[in-house]
């Protein structure tokens, strides 16, 4: 658990936060995430032309005898010049990646984290830009004690709201900004920026997403316990698991009588 002012637009402190760490992080999960994120922003916009969808071609070049040239169907053969082409990358290939909600969230608590130990993750009570300027952004920047690449993130009512309209655009000419809502925050984003200055409200919206992580990890840890001490609840009960016992058929029982019984005639 670790603690975050939380400041104003002028750098003033107003009050602190705490940011909650789920459960541990392996690096591998956090490349998964990330190569996840920038897979599903790909876009497959390279596309050949097969012989079928080259335009022309649908007369026969020549007839199929006694001209002495190799035999031809089509002037669009991907042996021809201006043919089609044979085995060329396609626009119908899939690059997305599923991730589950769990995992995605678990790395983005993990990352900010360590935002926060590098003191390098901003809390901002409240981004007003009545005017829309750029100057009065690098103003708050400044005040900030920002130096380098920003990811602002803004909460989902602001970021809908006709007041994003102006912080946008004063942040549209800033070449070290970029903003974006909570919604479409991801692990990547984080990574690729320096500085994340976020607003309060967008960081409970975050806390409440991820809250249900912490509680499903309670659960699982419960029915560990339960597993390893071998007791199950029934009714707000907790009842042993007796060992099953192993059942012996009638016959199994008449065979070994018959043979102790013969033993015995036999010795006497």
């Amino acid at each position: 658990m670790t603690k975050i002012d939380v400041v104003t637009t002028s750098g003033s402190k107003s009050g602190t936060v705490q940011l909650k760490k789920a459960r541990a992080v392996s690096p591998i999960l956090i490349s998964n995430v990330v190569l996840a994120n920038l897979s599903n922003k790909r876009q497959s916009i390279a596309h050949t032309k097969t012989k079928g969808e080259v335009s022309g071609g649908g007369k026969k070049p020549w007839r199929q005898k006694g001209t002495g040239n190799a035999r031809a169907g089509s002037s669009r053969s991907p042996l021809w010049i201006g043919g089609g082409t044979t085995f060329g990358p396609r626009s119908v290939r899939n690059f997305y990646k599923r991730i589950n909600k769990k995992q995605r969230l678990v790395v983005i608590n993990e990352l900010l984290t360590k935002k926060a130990e590098q003191d390098n993750f901003k809390i901002v009570e409240k981004i007003d830009l009545s005017s829309g300027k750029t100057k009065d952004m690098v103003q708050i920047l400044s005040s900030l004690g920002v130096d380098g690449n920003t990811l602002l993130v803004l909460d989902k009512g602001l970021s809908n709201s006709p007041e994003a309209e102006k912080i946008y655009g004063a942040g549209r000419n800033i070449s070290f900004l970029a903003i974006s809502s909570i919604e479409k925050i991801n692990a990547f984003m984080i990574l690729k920026y320096k500085w994340i200055v976020m607003t309060k409200k967008a960081f409970e919206e975050l806390e409440i997403r991820s809250e249900f992580i912490k509680e499903a990890g309670e659960e699982s840890k419960k029915a560990e316990k339960q597993e390893n001490n071998g007791t199950v609840e029934t009714n707000g009960r907790s009842s042993k698991q007796e060992k099953a016992k192993p059942v012996v058929k009638e016959k199994t029982v008449k065979k070994t009588v018959k043979k102790a019984t013969v033993k015995k005639q036999k010795t006497e």
